[in-house]
C-alpha cells in the first residue's frame, strides 16, 4: 500500500471519525456522563514537547503556553487521521468484505485506541496509569473509554460510507475481499 494513498485515506476516515467523537463526547459532557480534562491541556502537553519536556507532575498546573487550543487541535485531528490509517492496514490485515464485521471492527479498534490515553498520555500528563491519580471529579479512565468508543463508531461510519471507494482505492486483494468485489467470482492473482 503506497504511503500517499494511506495518508488520505487515514485523513478521509480519520477526520470525519474525529469529529463524531468531539461531537459525541460534548453531547456526553453535557448530560454529565464524562468530564475528561479541558483541551488546551492536550494542546499544553504537546506545546511543551517542544522545548524539551516530555512528562509533567500535573500538565494543568503549568504555566499555558500561547495557542495551546490551536496546537490541541491540530494535533487531535492528526492523531485521529494517524489510528484511522492504522485501522485502515488492521481492516486491510483481516480481509473482511461484512459491513457488520467492519463496523466490529472499526468499534473494536477504536475502543482500543483508549490505551494510548490511558498508557502513555495521562502518565506523562502526571496523572498515572489510567489516569488513577488525577482528581476524580476528571473521571479520566471511564472519559477516554467512552469518547474512544464514540471514535470506533466514528471510524464504522466513515468507513461504511466510502467503502466502495477505499477498497478500490487501497486494491483490496484478499480472496475474500476480490471475491465480493469482483462480484463473487475469485481472482486468480489472490
Amino acid at each position: 500500500m503506497r504511503l500517499a494513498r494511506l495518508v488520505t485515506w487515514g485523513c478521509a476516515l480519520g477526520v470525519p471519525a474525529t469529529l463524531f467523537m468531539d461531537v459525541g463526547s460534548s453531547a456526553v459532557r453535557a448530560a454529565g456522563l464524562t468530564r475528561g480534562l479541558p483541551p488546551a491541556a492536550m494542546g499544553r502537553w504537546f506545546g511543551y514537547m517542544g522545548h524539551g519536556s516530555f512528562a509533567h507532575t500535573d500538565v494543568l498546573a503549568a504555566t499555558p503556553l500561547p495557542g495551546e487550543l490551536g496546537i490541541a487541535l491540530v494535533a487531535h485531528y492528526c492523531i485521529g487521521s494517524a489510528l484511522a490509517a492504522g485501522y485502515l492496514l488492521v481492516s486491510r490485515r483481516a480481509g473482511s468484505t461484512s459491513p457488520r464485521a467492519r463496523a466490529g471492527l472499526a468499534v473494536a479498534y477504536g475502543t482500543a485506541t483508549s490505551l494510548i490515553s490511558l498508557f502513555v498520555m495521562y502518565p506523562a500528563m502526571g496523572y498515572g496509569l489510567f489516569g488513577r491519580a488525577a482528581p476524580g471529579e476528571l473521571r479520566l479512565f471511564s472519559t477516554s473509554l467512552i469518547n474512544h468508543v464514540l471514535f470506533g463508531i466514528g471510524l464504522a461510519l466513515s468507513s461504511f460510507l466510502l467503502r466502495r471507494r477505499i477498497d478500490s482505492a487501497l486494491a483490496v486483494h484478499s480472496p475474500v475481499a476480490s471475491s465480493a468485489l469482483s462480484g463473487g467470482r475469485a481472482d486468480p492473482s489472490s
